[in-house]
């Protein structure tokens, strides 16, 4: 099962604590940082789409 499939039927609690390999906290600043430049740089009907896909 993909990770959106074990979130979507509730087998994973994003907000537990859990150990989080670096490479994976890498991954989520990057993603943040990404979504972050994103944000401040897109038009609002582009800005839109991208809040509707997050």
């Amino acid at each position: 099962m993909s990770i959106l499939e074990e979130l979507w039927y509730g087998n994973i609690n994003p907000s537990e604590d859990r150990d989080i390999s670096d490479e994976k906290k890498k991954t989520v600043a990057l993603m943040a940082r990404h979504q972050e430049y994103l944000t401040s740089n897109l038009k609002d009907k582009e800005l839109d789409v991208l809040k509707k896909i997050c």
